[in-house]
């Protein structure tokens, strides 16, 4: 049996502002960027350069004031109809996005209490803050954030006492 993989992290940022005056445009401001990474496997070079051979989606509902770990060297997974666990090694990407759409539905990211995943925030604890409709990513398609047993877990957070919506997403390797 054969394993590949492929992925593209794409980053998109449009923002078109447009002044008239008496049905007249009299300036607009036109913004646009984009940053692709790709990743393979194999990729028939070495571990360290856009190489990954592991992906995970979670999805879920945080119930009101509640928080979810995520042991990065132990996450359930299905995939091609089996179910299995994830046990990342080096972490390449994650993206949690805040699924809600309704102001006040706010979450956070952290990497606080039994063996942190501190790298993800360059040593601190993060407690980023993610509006409804937004996401924080981290990205690197040159190397990738070791675990282990010490440094392994993250938290997604109900910080608005909703019940907020939430996709994680991690792509990495594990030798």
């Amino acid at each position: 049996m054969s394993k590949s993989l492929s992925a593209s992290i794409l980053a998109n940022f449009s923002i078109n502002f447009t002044e008239t005056q008496d049905n007249v445009t009299v300036g607009s401001d036109v913004i646009n960027k984009q940053s692709i990474s790709s990743y393979s496997y194999p990729t028939g070079v070495t571990i360290g350069s856009s190489e990954a051979n592991l992906s995970v989606k979670q999805t879920g509902v945080l119930d009101s004031g509640s928080y979810v770990n995520i042991d990065l060297t132990s996450i359930e997974k299905d995939s091609f109809n089996v179910d299995g666990v994830a046990d990342f090694s080096g972490v390449r990407f994650i993206g949690v996005i805040n699924d809600s759409t309704a102001s006040g539905y706010d979450i956070s990211i952290t990497a606080t209490g039994s063996n942190p995943f501190t790298d993800l925030f360059n040593g601190g604890s993060g407690n980023l803050l993610i509006k409804p409709s937004s996401f924080f990513a981290y990205n690197d398609p040159y190397g990738s954030l070791r675990t282990s047993t010490s440094s392994k877990n993250i938290q997604i957070n109900d910080v608005g006492g909703s019940g907020a919506n939430y996709t994680a997403i991690i792509l990495g390797d594990s030798f």
